[in-house]
């Protein structure tokens, strides 16, 4: 298909970073704080809500997410708002798509990072024809109901072992 070579910048409302600690130390309950690569805590405290995008900006950069609600991510986490001009879900894909290039556009000799102005000139290719954009959308939509049944299966599968590793061994 023919694509449109844009910049990420242009299709953001904005990029932002978190904070690095919490006011409860994450010793909360209610919302997720966010690290590099996986949820490592929770607060009662929130920086965002709403649909974003956290991307690693050090340590696991390219390393992306897409949630909602309200979340703590760590300074460690850029923080993106799409713009509408794509939806929130087809921009987390296209990102994850250059995750490499992320990676690539890092600098620093131990722990390498990059920029809020390195990742805001990102060039990202966006098919010109919106008919397939919109199909996309709908793969992608099917791709998180199905990764939210995996997760729901998967709790659901840890209750009941633990049910049963219970019921197998009663405490004495």
């Amino acid at each position: 298909e023919e694509c449109d070579e844009i910049e990420l910048g242009s299709i953001c409302e904005y990029i932002k970073t978190g904070k690095n600690k919490t006011p409860d130390n994450k010793k909360g309950t209610l919302y997720p704080y966010y690290g590099t690569a996986t949820i490592t805590g929770y607060t009662n405290h929130y920086l965002f809500d709403g649909k974003h995008i956290l991307v690693a900006r050090n340590g696991t950069m390219g390393n992306c997410f897409l949630v909602e609600g309200k979340i703590y991510p760590s300074d460690h986490i850029f923080v993106i708002k799409n713009n509408n001009k794509i939806s929130i879900t087809t921009l987390y894909y296209l990102i994850k798509n250059i995750s490499t290039e992320i990676q690539n556009s890092s600098n620093g000799s131990i722990i390498k990072g990059i920029s809020k102005e390195n990742l805001l000139r990102i060039k990202m290719k966006i098919p010109k024809n919106k008919q397939l954009i919109q199909d996309l959308e709908q793969i992608f939509q099917q791709i998180e109901k199905l990764q939210t049944e995996v997760k729901t299966a998967e709790n659901l599968y840890k209750k009941y072992i633990k049910d049963l590793s219970e019921e197998a061994i009663p405490n004495i």
